[in-house]
């Protein structure tokens, strides 16, 4: 299953572009906002499971890579390219903090 894995990330990225190209030529613009906060919300209740399961070093990883969705979702509902822009951004400074924190804590989980 791990071999498979980059390549379900790649194609479940193509289907949720489709799906919001999709989505936007039929219900406007406005649909971008309604989906990012509809993905904020079930990423949050995956936190509050994770949370009740005890495991809090990976809720908190999960919540540090939240971050930057929060950003860009705020970036998209003021409609503020710059903001979305520093979403992007906060991925790649996040994303290799919390892959040395998973490598120093590996056993933790």
């Amino acid at each position: 299953m791990k071999k498979n894995m980059p390549w379900v990330g790649a194609i479940l990225a193509v289907i949720s572009v489709l799906f919001s190209k999709y989505m936007v030529s039929k219900y406007g613009e406005d649909t971008r906002a309604i989906m990012i906060t509809v993905v904020l919300v079930a990423a949050v209740a995956v936190v509050i499971g994770i949370i009740c399961t005890k495991k809090y070093l990976v809720a908190f990883i999960v919540s540090m890579m939240m971050i930057p969705v929060v950003v860009g979702a705020i970036g998209i509902y003021i409609d503020n390219l710059y903001i979305c822009a520093a979403g992007i951004l906060l991925i790649f400074i996040i994303a290799p903090i919390m892959l040395k924190v998973i490598n120093k804590r590996k056993g933790h989980f």
